[in-house]
């Protein structure tokens, strides 16, 4: 049955294939219990106790050990109680599809596992567990209900659903609950820590990327990465942790605390990278400079990816037409999505093949803008998969309205007025153009297996 999980299906299973076995020692039990009391009174019987037939005693043993998902009456592709989510998560996720067009879907492009994705073989549906657990009560999505739709799978799976604000929302519930780590996890990631620093050894030599971020209780958390080659480039996580204070002498003394941790001797760092905040690079008191009295030889490196996309970000900004635009898009693209009534005209209108909706510019994201832009207007040098008309079609929809508040009206129509002013339409052309060379160029500096040569070639292409 799919409610039960493999563990739990493997015990009954075994239970029920053995179950010939059983009867036949159960049998020879209560011939010998029969012998073996035989003239005894009933009380003395009662003392000496009947015996326990083995599958009683395998019974008696799962009980034991507390595998909750054996109750029948438990649906694990249903929003669980805060007491259940425990045995809840145990049993996701259900990757076991039989559909190959679905089961390509589990998969990222970078070969890492969608693990929030799960599988329910009686409704032949996809679930999102982590939304299951932990998405307000009021609110919904195709995979609370169960998503049957093959069709454009993949678009429905990373576009509407895992890029989704309210999936992120529950993905950092997930993950703020999951902190809470036992002693195994404690021990499995010393293990891997372990095993990242045996290879680092091995190596001979590493370079650090050393970063700073605030989490979801913002507590600041240093991130230390470590690269190195073994007979190819590596680039682990070697720790995670938290930041009291984020001055360049601080995160230098973290940064030798978990090297020491790890066994791993700060001479044999030859570089490290980080932002180009004051805290990393100062002269005096930066990190790097403090890095350098224990590790003279080491090369330090600000992002590249990082100074192009603050580059991107500050000219998206300094110039008021393009500062416009992207509130334009932004704006619009939250106004369609904030009402199910606007969205179901969106739909309408659009008749997307591919079902996409207008993107919301991310802070952090720095192709956000990119990816918003191109939705609207297409590429470059393919304007015909873009959605301008249909925006501006269901903008118009929406201020004819009769049944639509006057405010929401008036906002429909200043949104269609300002996307077809000649300003916008050029300003967002010269846009595509840039990103056209930029976003390709950004993606790569940040993989790990980058080859320096051909960065060098793309950076000057977009001289």
């Amino acid at each position: 049955m799919d409610m039960f999980s493999p563990h739990a299906q493997s015990t009954i299973d075994s239970i029920a294939g053995t179950s010939t076995e059983a009867a036949n020692t159960e049998q020879i039990v209560e011939d010998e219990y029969v012998e073996e009391t035989a003239g005894l009174s009933t009380e003395e019987q009662g003392e000496l106790g009947h015996p326990e037939s083995p599958t009683e005693q395998v019974i008696a043993d799962i009980s034991e050990c507390q595998i909750e998902v054996l109750d029948p009456s438990f649906n694990y592709f249903t929003r669980p109680n805060r007491n259940q989510l425990a045995v809840f998560f145990k049993y996701h996720p259900q990757q076991e599809i039989p559909d190959p067009v679905l089961k390509k879907s589990v998969k990222r492009k970078d070969g890492t596992i969608r693990k929030w994705l799960s599988y329910c073989k009686i409704k032949k549906a996809m679930f999102c567990s982590v939304c299951l657990a932990f998405l307000k009560s009021h609110e919904t999505n195709s995979f609370i209900e169960g998503m049957t739709d093959k069709r454009h799978v993949h678009q429905r799976i990373v576009e509407e659903h895992e890029k989704s604000a309210m999936h992120n929302v529950c993905a950092e519930a997930f993950f703020l609950k999951s902190s809470s780590v036992g002693v195994d996890d404690l021990l499995l990631f010393k293990q891997m820590s372990e095993n990242i620093s045996n290879e680092v050894r091995e190596a001979g030599m590493f370079s650090i990327q050393v970063a700073t971020t605030q989490d979801i209780t913002s507590k600041d958390q240093c991130s230390i990465i470590v690269r190195y080659v073994k007979e190819c480039i590596k680039e682990k996580l070697l720790a995670i942790v938290e930041c009291e204070s984020s001055t360049g002498k601080n995160l230098f003394k973290l940064v030798m605390e978990v090297l020491k941790s790890c066994k791993l001797e700060i001479t044999k760092c030859i570089g490290s990278s980080t932002d180009g905040a004051a805290n990393m690079q100062g002269q005096y008191n930066g990190f790097s400079s403090w890095l350098s009295t224990e590790s003279p030889e080491q090369v330090h490196i600000w992002f590249n990816a990082h100074i192009l996309n603050l580059v991107l970000a500050d000219t998206t900004k300094v110039v008021v037409a393009s500062a416009s635009l992207f509130s334009l898009l932004n704006d619009i693209a939250v106004f369609i999505r904030d009402s199910y009534q606007r969205m179901n005209t969106w739909e309408e209108v659009s008749q997307d093949p591919h079902h996409r909706r207008i993107s919301v510019i991310g802070e952090t994201r720095w192709w956000s803008k990119d990816a918003a832009l191109r939705k609207v207007l297409g590429e470059f040098s393919n304007p015909d998969s873009a959605l301008f008309l249909s925006l501006i079609y269901t903008l118009s929809k929406i201020e004819e309205s009769v049944s639509s508040k006057p405010e929401v009206r008036v906002r429909a129509k200043a949104y269609a007025e300002s996307l077809l002013k000649y300003e916008s339409i050029l300003t967002a052309q010269s846009f595509l153009r840039i990103f056209e060379l930029t976003t390709p160029l950004s993606k790569y500096l940040q993989t790990s297996q980058m080859d320096i040569s051909k960065a060098v070639h793309m950076v000057q292409g977009t001289y």
